[in-house]
């Protein structure tokens, strides 16, 4: 089972401030260089960390060939909503948004703490995974950094969050890796993989 992640496209139709390029343009092109390689490669599931956009309401005349272009991956994209996918930090807002008609359209699958389940012969993995909330960072359970594994080989969960390898700037809220590994310790089995993707 081949499995490729990546994260943080900000689509959008203008240029950041300090792209020297045009942003759209290299975007849509790296996208294209995506696909082939899924091809190419018999890539079995796409996953996405969030932010595929810059904001929920990206212009539909910059979506259209985007959405053209995500259409032609072999399966849907498992993907958590990032900051910048949704209105106000609330996953609930996701049916306003252009990810929303992206999921309705069946072109990605929005992961939440309810596993989607993937064979490959004898071999179970499961996939589960946490948007971006406000308060993600700020919880003292940690709780959407850790799913409990239960009956399958490896489980897989996709965070959108600001899981740091050491201690940040105290202001800016944000949880460690020592941090998870304390609270996983605590459960009997747990998340073998978590993919991150910073807010």
């Amino acid at each position: 089972m081949k499995f490729l992640f990546f994260t943080d496209t900000h689509i959008r139709g203008t240029n950041p401030r300090a792209r020297l390029d045009d942003f759209e343009s290299t975007l849509f092109n790296k996208f294209e260089e995506l696909l082939k390689y899924v091809k190419y490669n018999k890539i079995d599931y796409v996953l996405f960390g969030g932010d595929l956009l810059d904001r929920p309401d990206v212009s539909l005349s910059v979506m259209q060939k985007f959405i053209d272009l995500l259409n032609r991956f072999p399966k849907p994209i498992y993907m958590v909503l990032g900051n910048h996918d949704i209105y106000g930090q609330n996953p609930n807002t996701v049916n306003r948004t252009i990810i929303g008609i992206l999921e309705t359209l069946g072109i990605v699958w929005i992961l939440d703490d309810k596993p989607v389940e993937l064979f490959d012969r004898n071999i179970k993995v499961k996939i589960t995974g946490s948007s971006y909330v406000y308060d993600i960072d700020v919880d003292p359970f940690k709780s959407k950094y850790i799913i409990n594994k239960d009956e399958c080989d490896y489980l897989i969960h996709i965070v959108h969050g600001m899981l740091m390898e050491k201690p940040f700037i105290k202001e800016v809220p944000h949880t460690t890796i020592e941090e998870i590994i304390k609270k996983q310790k605590q459960i009997l089995r747990y998340v073998d993989i978590t993919i991150l993707a910073l807010e």
